[in-house]
């Protein structure tokens, strides 16, 4: 075999791999609040795609499943700050974070990878997510939801990333280490506990306001009605998809 021709034989088997590789990875979920694990299974899968792929974090904007601190809700657009917070430092040119209107991640993904959705034809995607609390199994069934012209590449599961203590980080602790008002550079990294608790308006909680407002209770905002009404939208989308599947059923006409 001439070196010309086993050099084409190489060009095309390396064409052949390219072309069974994932190039975006889509990481649905509610993020509240988005950290250090997070950003690790994130540098993982940015990792996997390289350069010529993407990353895409696509933050849900729960309804019924809404977490608060205190009278602080954890917004969407809260949980996006804290994300583009985290990936300031990190080197990766490949991540973008998007929020969506749906309630839940599966829906959010459903919707991104549909054929309305931002994801490009000729996308090689797989579902970013991490082992805990069974998270992997939930995206499953998702090739009929899938747009012409993209396709749907089997992956692992992430394993679950450990803290400082080696144990593996939970949001729930994060959330009471902030409404107690402890140092949380642990979970977001070092010196970003002002910068974290100012995202999600915790500052306020320490001190009383002006006007007499009570300590600990934060007035509304401007975020804070925009996500009112997006939480208004995402009621009318859920009654409309039980409307839907009542139909399927034939329980109504």
């Amino acid at each position: 075999m001439s070196a010309d021709l086993y050099g084409q034989i190489e060009e095309l088997m390396l064409e052949l791999e390219d072309d069974s590789s994932a190039n975006h990875v889509v990481i649905p979920g509610s993020f509240r609040p988005p950290h250090l694990g997070h950003l690790q299974m994130v540098q993982e899968y940015s990792n996997m795609v390289a350069n010529d792929g993407k990353v895409t974090i696509l933050v849900s904007s729960p309804l019924k499943n809404s977490r608060y601190l205190g009278e602080n809700l954890i917004s969407s657009k809260s949980s996006k700050e804290l994300w583009e917070m985290l990936l300031e430092d990190s080197g990766l040119d490949n991540v973008i974070v998007e929020v969506s209107n749906m309630p839940t991640p599966l829906l959010a993904l459903k919707e991104f990878i549909g054929e309305n959705g931002s994801l490009e034809p000729g996308s090689r995607f797989i579902v970013g997510a991490s082992q805990k609390n069974g998270d992997f199994e939930k995206f499953g069934g998702l090739s009929k939801h899938i747009k012409s012209g993209v396709e749907l590449m089997e992956a692992d599961a992430f394993l679950p990333s450990v803290n400082e203590s080696g144990s593996p980080f939970s949001a729930s602790d994060i959330r009471k280490s902030l409404l107690e008002g402890e140092n949380v550079d642990e979970f977001f990294g070092e010196g970003k506990t002002p910068i974290v608790r100012q995202i999600l308006g915790l500052q306020e909680m320490s001190a009383m306001g002006a006007g007499g407002i009570e300590v600990g209770v934060r007035q509304p905002t401007d975020d804070d009605r925009n996500e009112s009404k997006q939480n208004t939208y995402n009621e009318l989308y859920l009654y409309k998809e039980v409307l839907k599947r009542l139909e399927k059923k034939g329980i109504i006409k």
